[in-house]
This record gives C-alpha cells, sequence and structure tokens, in this order.
C-alpha cells in the first residue's frame, strides 16, 4: 500500500492530510432503487444478483448486472470496463454512482453506472455512506473504500496536534476563520455542507495570505531600496515634448505620468506596471519616462521583445525626439560589428542619451553606466532573469513595465502583487472603434469582395493565419497557400507575407513596404501580433479564428483601428466547441481588453492566461483565481496591513507565519526575515 500511495506523492502521513479530496458527495441519505429518477445523477447501493458479459461490433464491450436492494431490482450497464468483472460478482455489495435512462431498445429503465465502490466490509460501508463523503484522485491499486479508511485513521488528534496554527487569534477572530486543525478535518470529512465549505475557505486564504505575505515583504524590500538617480519630473526636455505634440494627452495618460513623475523623484526605485489596452497611448507614456532621465544628464533605455517593435520605437523616438537634440541609438540582433561597437562605445560615456533595443541589450559586453530610467515593453515576453538582468545594468534603475495584454485583476494582485500599478482606462480621442464580423468559410467571396472595395480606396488589409505551412494533422489554412490564393484573388494588388521563420532583416524589409504601400494586403502568422502601427491598414480578416486564444485574437485586432478611417475585423471560423463559440461572441461582443481578460479567465481558468510559470504564480493546491477573488482580496490587505507594522514577522504572534512563509517560498526568504 505505501508504494502505491507513493505515487500519489504520499511520504508521510503529514502529506496525507494534506492530500485534499478533489470532490465531496452527500451520502447521508440514499434512495432505493425504486426511488431512483429518470436521468437524474445519484447514487444507490444494491447486491449483485447476477452478471452477463457480451461484446457487440465495433468491438464494444459491455456489462450488464441485475442488482437488487430490499424494495426493487434493476440492471446496471458498463461500457468498456472489462477490468470490472473481478468485483462484479453475486452476492457483492457494492455503490453504485450514475444515472437512470431508459433503454431506446427495449424501453424499460436501465441504470449508466460512472462508477462503482466495493462495499467488502462493514467498515466499508460506515465510511462511505450515512455522511458526506471525501472523493479523492486515486491511482491503479487503490481504491475509493481503502482510501477513505486510511484518511479515518490518520485524521486523528494525535496527527492533526502536528499542525500548528499560523494565524495569529486575532487575525482569525477579526475574520471568522476556523482554525487551522479543524479546517484540515472538516476538509476531508465536513459534518456539514456548510462546514465544508468554510473548512475550504480557511485554507484557501492560508494558501493566498501566504503568498501575499511574500509580495508585500518583496515590496517593501524593494521600497527601502536606495536609488542613485532622483531625477526631475517636470522640466526643459518634457514640456517640450509636450508642446510639440500634435494631439493633447488623455487625462489618463496625464494622471499616469504624474505617478512616474512622483516615483522617479523619490529616494527609492520606481517598480511600476504600465497596463494599458491597445492603442490606449503607451508609447508617450513611456518616452515622457524617458526624458526624466536625459533632462536629468542621465539615460534611458527601453528594452522590446522583438526586432520589429524595437525599430519602430526607434522610428517613433527619431521622428519625435530627434528636434530635441537628444542622441538616440537602436541595439538589435541584427546591428552590424562596426555599429555596435559605436553604439557601446556611446553607452560607456557620460552623455545623456536614450538606447532602445532587444535582447541584446542584455547581453554582458553591454554596459550602461548611469541608466536611470528602464522600460520593459511586453514585459511578460520577458523571463523573470531577463528583466531582472536590466536592472542590473545600473544600480536599482527606476523601472516601468508595460503591457497592452490586458491582465485580469485577480492575476495582477498575485503575479505583480509588488509592483506599483497605473492603468490607461481611456482612449485618445479622434480614434473609431473597430468594426468585428464574424463569417463562416463559405462566406469569404462577400468578405474578399467587401475588402477589394475599400483596397480600391487605397486601404490595406492584413490576413491572418494559424499556421505558416500546410499540416496533415490540422484542417487549417497555411500562410504559404493563403498568399497565393491571395493574389489570384487579388491580381492588381501586391501581396506580401511575413512570419516568424523570417530572418529579422526580411521582416523589417516586408514592414517597411507594407508602410510605404508598396504592399497593398500583408499575409501574416502572429508575428504581427504585439506592436506594429500601421495607420492605413484598415482592415483584418483573421482566418480559423476559432483555433486562437481570446487575448492573441484581441492583439491581432489592434494592428487596425489606428488612423483616421473606420476599420473593421472579419473573424473566419467554424467554432466545433463551447470554449471557441464564447471566445467568437466575445469578440463580438466588446472591444474593451479589460473585459475580454476577465472573460478569457473564466473560459480558460487561471492557469493558461498568462502562462502560470511565465506569470510568476505559484502552483496552488486549493486556490482558484476566479472562484476565490473575493478571498484574494481580503488575504491581500490583511497580508499588506501585517507587513506594514511588522515588515519582517519579528512579532512573536508571528512566528508560525515566518516558519510557513520559509516553508512555502524557499530559503531565498530566510535572510530577509530572520
Amino acid at each position: 500500500m505505501g508504494k502505491t500511495l507513493l505515487k500519489l506523492g504520499i511520504h508521510s502521513v503529514r502529506d496525507f492530510i494534506l492530500y485534499f479530496p478533489r470532490a465531496h458527495e452527500d451520502r447521508r441519505t440514499l434512495p432505493m432503487i425504486r426511488e431512483l429518477t429518470l436521468n437524474k445523477p445519484t447514487a444507490f447501493i444494491g447486491i449483485v444478483q447476477s452478471v452477463t458479459e457480451e461484446r457487440r461490433k465495433n468491438n464494444l464491450h459491455v456489462i450488464n448486472a441485475i442488482i437488487q436492494d430490499a424494495q426493487g431490482m434493476v440492471t446496471a450497464v458498463w461500457y468498456n470496463q472489462k477490468f470490472l468483472s473481478k468485483i462484479l460478482i453475486p452476492g457483492a455489495r457494492l455503490l453504485l454512482r450514475g444515472k437512470l435512462e431508459q433503454n431506446s431498445f427495449t424501453h424499460q429503465p436501465h441504470f449508466i453506472c460512472q462508477d462503482v465502490e466495493s462495499l467488502l466490509t462493514a467498515e466499508d460501508l460506515r465510511h462511505s455512506t450515512r455522511c458526506i463523503v471525501p472523493i479523492y484522485a486515486l491511482t491503479y491499486g487503490l481504491y475509493a473504500a481503502k482510501m477513505r479508511q486510511i484518511a479515518h485513521s490518520v485524521l486523528i488528534p494525535d496527527y492533526l496536534r502536528d499542525f500548528r496554527d499560523p494565524l495569529p487569534e486575532s487575525l482569525k477572530q477579526q475574520l471568522s476563520l476556523m482554525s487551522f486543525q479543524d479546517a484540515l478535518y472538516q476538509m476531508h470529512f465536513p459534518s456539514s455542507p456548510e462546514r465544508g465549505i468554510h473548512a475550504r475557505q480557511r485554507l484557501v486564504f492560508d494558501e493566498l495570505f501566504v503568498f501575499q505575505l511574500a509580495l508585500a515583504q518583496k515590496r517593501f524590500e524593494h521600497h527601502q531600496q536606495p536609488t542613485r538617480f532622483q531625477l526631475q519630473g517636470e522640466g526643459p526636455f518634457t514640456r517640450a515634448y509636450l508642446q510639440n505634440l500634435p494631439y493633447t494627452l488623455t487625462l489618463a495618460q496625464q494622471r499616469v505620468i504624474q505617478e512616474i513623475a512622483r516615483n522617479v523623484g523619490d529616494a527609492h526605485a520606481m517598480n511600476r506596471l504600465l497596463q494599458g489596452d491597445v492603442g490606449s497611448g503607451k508609447t508617450d507614456v513611456a518616452l515622457m519616462a524617458l526624458l526624466m532621465a536625459v533632462q536629468s544628464q542621465k539615460k534611458g533605455a527601453l528594452l522590446a521583445p522583438t526586432q520589429i517593435l524595437a525599430e519602430q520605437h526607434y522610428a517613433k523616438c527619431m521622428q519625435r525626439l530627434q528636434p530635441l537634440g537628444i542622441p538616440i541609438h537602436l541595439l538589435t540582433g541584427a546591428s552590424r560589428s562596426r555599429e555596435r561597437k559605436e553604439i557601446h562605445a556611446a553607452l560607456s560615456s557620460d552623455i545623456p542619451m536614450i538606447i532602445i533595443g532587444t535582447h541584446a541589450l542584455l547581453e554582458e559586453p553591454v554596459k550602461i553606466p548611469n541608466l536611470a530610467v528602464a522600460v520593459i515593453d511586453e514585459q511578460h515576453r520577458f523571463g523573470v532573469l531577463q528583466r531582472s538582468t536590466l536592472r542590473q545594468k545600473e544600480y536599482h534603475p527606476h523601472c516601468l513595465f508595460m503591457t497592452a495584454t490586458p491582465i485580469p485583476r485577480s492575476f495582477l494582485l498575485t503575479a505583480f502583487g509588488d509592483l506599483d500599478k497605473s492603468i490607461l482606462d481611456e482612449m485618445p480621442p479622434g480614434r473609431h472603434p473597430i468594426n468585428t464580423l464574424y463569417a463562416k468559410p463559405k462566406y469569404q467571396e462577400a468578405v474578399w469582395q467587401h475588402c477589394e472595395k475599400r483596397l480600391q480606396k487605397g486601404e490595406q488589409l492584413f490576413v491572418v493565419y494559424p499556421l505558416i505551412e500546410e499540416s496533415r494533422t490540422l484542417d487549417l489554412s497555411s500562410a504559404l497557400e493563403g498568399q497565393a490564393q491571395l493574389q489570384q484573388r487579388f491580381p492588381n494588388y501586391q501581396i506580401g507575407l511575413i512570419h516568424g521563420r523570417m530572418k529579422a532583416s526580411e521582416k523589417t524589409d516586408i514592414m517597411t513596404r507594407f508602410r510605404e504601400k508598396k504592399c497593398h494586403v500583408l499575409v501574416a502568422t502572429t508575428v504581427i501580433e504585439v506592436g506594429i502601427d500601421i495607420p492605413n491598414a484598415t482592415m483584418m480578416v483573421i482566418m480559423d479564428a476559432e483555433r486562437f486564444g481570446l487575448s492573441q485574437l484581441h492583439q491581432l485586432r489592434g494592428r487596425i483601428g489606428r488612423g483616421k478611417v473606420a476599420s473593421v475585423c472579419t473573424l473566419i471560423a467554424t467554432p466545433k466547441n463551447e470554449n471557441a463559440r464564447k471566445r467568437i461572441a466575445a469578440m463580438l461582443e466588446t472591444t474593451d481588453g479589460f473585459r475580454l481578460s476577465e472573460i478569457d479567465l473564466k473560459i480558460r481558468g487561471p492557469g493558461d492566461v498568462l502562462g502560470t510559470r511565465q506569470a510568476g504564480l505559484p502552483e496552488f493546491k486549493l486556490a482558484d483565481l476566479v472562484e476565490d477573488a473575493a478571498i484574494l482580496k481580503v488575504a491581500r490587505k490583511a497580508a499588506f496591513h501585517l507587513i506594514k507594522y511588522d515588515p519582517t514577522l519579528q512579532n512573536t504572534a508571528h512566528i508560525g507565519l515566518k516558519h510557513m512563509l520559509i516553508r512555502s517560498h524557499g530559503w531565498g526568504l530566510t535572510q530577509r526575515l530572520d
């Protein structure tokens, strides 16, 4: 039995107690066979009277068993579960879970069995009925009744006393939380559904609370780190930049710039996340932050995840900042050797400047003395180590992390809980909302006809495909094949192609041609998902749109709608499951990225939205960022309040929390907390 438990990661009594059930089933009262209701999931107990097996066509194996109790009899049916033959023997007492259905041929009711438990002893019967029963995830050779028997043997006071309650008594009373030992027991064997809910809430609170404590302590530590750079939030360059703009910044942009100005003028380094939907004006905010460094006689750096985006930022900087006489450099993987040496030499000088680059900025030879402001664009595309490498180029520069990927609030409070946050929740005036349409593949020609009319007016078109080349395993159109077909459909127009396998120089060349209107239709994969800014591109058609995630669809759609002409995005799709239909419906419902991020979280769950590992989220044992959002808010408020008054957890009432924090988040915390 011990080896079997090892397969579940259970090495000790402590491990077993923390191996929580995946669900519970209320078996306090079970129906008799004559009380079973058609098409209603239920469970009942009966004795096997007889068993027959048959093999039907298509290799379908069927077991039929006559099950009887004191008041009735029913035929139970199992499909393709031949391994059950050894427990389905006459005289065996079973608990069956499933649904009573009417046989389509005989019109007689039969019980389609989804799960069966063998009740061999009186102890099995006592642990499996007349109570709320834990349902555990099992492995081969371990049965439900045996698992519950073990649970009863370890969930006793002698073992539960080993679990000391880490929460201060005052906090438990304030939040009306169940005791830790009681919660552990009730999590396995709740005396009532309400007690089971309260037990889970207590344990979920602990998980979220200890993680928020780590974030609060990390944030406290960061705010204690001095920076060499106390910058001018307002000065000649920032004033000149605003005066030269052909438009007025939104109130949201002005608010965020003021927040950044206060940060960079402080004695402690800024550590701020800027979240703004596509087209909300993050670039203006980023340039203002960089100018705060330059006008203070320091350097500013902007790190972009792709060469295309870095080059686009560089072009904007040259256009908007060159009149101010500020040196601006671009360093990417495509920079030539001679050019690199010149840039390295310039960066090592004391001349105030702005450097824009890709991962090339992180390479060891690159030295950036007096780096006062570091802006990381689309920060979720960089790993934690890459972000910290840029920060280590100078002693605690002010850091602004930007993302156009809307992040659900629960993620903001976890993955980015140690950062100050700014949100651009207002779009610049004059931007037309993008009209989003949905069409089945059979109506493609009507879509192309509409596009052709707009191409004739000089507008441009993106056509996005999920694959580069035709796949034998996926029935999807490919970008290569699509380019050829579109060239036939639009013989009078230049059809370009861009995808991730191209060399950086090839991507730059095709984007330049598209920007200069030498190319009218650009066939693309998701390489255009981030940062591409072509105001004349007013149309987008996304092929096989059901294959894309909701965040991807929103980011792709954000590549259009950047000019003075109303734009339209058409989703060509054949959604074959409920989640795909929900994604398409959400895209048609709203262009609000924040609203879409919450819908995406509900559809996909927290593990997939940003990528758990990349986002910095732990793998919680019980907590769910959708279901437990309310508990998360309470846990965060309590954790940050506690760290404010006891940042290193020295109070004797917090010793249990300190040990829990060290155990949960590794030895890195011991140096800070001891």
